[in-house]
């Protein structure tokens, strides 16, 4: 089944759902060595190392990065889940900090005047790309997509899983959806996409409130179900397939 429908079509299916109960659960990486990855994230962003069932992980408030261990087949960029980003005090700062350690730094800190942030791209050791900006807080702030279609991919996942309509600093360019403090933001692809399963991005999360109502209601709609809800440790999950190939995986609320 296809993955991904027309706005028109994906209206007719979602508008009359019930509200989800969505929240922005987690991000899960791949990594060979994953309680490394877990300390490397936690040495230059903040956030607390701990545990997410079997996983290792680091906390930044209520945004939790995970990871898989394993060898990623490739790094993030390329697949429809560009890059993560981290809100920074200084971006300056700790791109020096980070290009000392032997970090690849994808570009240097620019200033955007009209979005009045600075911003800076790096790879970490396991290949995922991030963005680094000085907006608010210093913590995990968003997922960043590449999809062939950026509007009708945000009505998508607006129908799917809520989140606030907004642009990024009231940039038209940077369109996303809010979850509290966390954004999803989308970009046009400037290329053809893959899917993000086994890349070191391997998948993105939300948590929810019915998990078989959802499954249910976004099979309805012709998403594509790739794990149908199961018990995995404490907790019941599922994985769904979205636009442009994103894998997502769909978290029962405890």
């Amino acid at each position: 089944m296809r993955a991904f429908l027309p706005s028109l079509l994906l209206c007719a299916a979602f508008c009359t759902r019930t509200a989800s109960g969505a929240d922005w659960d987690h991000v899960h990486l791949t990594a060979d060595d994953t309680l490394a990855a877990a300390r490397w994230y936690a040495e230059h962003f903040g956030g607390k190392l701990t545990k997410s069932g079997p996983f290792d992980a680091v906390l930044f408030g209520a945004a939790l990065v995970q990871w898989r261990e394993g060898r990623p087949s490739s790094g993030s960029v390329g697949t429809v889940v560009d890059h993560i980003g981290f809100s920074v005090e200084n971006v300056r700062a700790t791109l020096s900090v980070l290009d000392t350690a032997g970090t690849k730094i994808l570009s240097r800190a620019r200033r955007l005047e009209v979005g009045g942030f600075s911003f800076a791209f790096v790879e970490d050791p396991w290949g995922t790309k991030i963005e680094l900006l000085d907006d608010g807080e210093p913590g995990f702030h968003h997922v960043h997509l590449a999809t062939a279609d950026p509007q009708a991919t945000l009505v998508w996942y607006e129908n799917a899983f809520e989140g606030e309509p907004s642009d990024f600093r009231r940039l038209s360019f940077i369109p996303g959806l809010r979850y509290g403090d966390i954004w999803l933001l989308v970009a046009k692809a400037q290329s053809v996409t893959t899917p993000n399963d086994g890349s070191s991005l391997d998948h993105i999360a939300w948590s929810l409130q019915d998990l078989d109502a959802t499954v249910e209601r976004l099979r309805a709609a012709g998403v594509e179900i790739l794990v149908e809800p199961v018990v995995s440790g404490d907790r019941r999950i599922a994985f769904v397939r979205g636009p442009d190939g994103a894998r997502i995986e769909l978290i029962e609320a405890r």
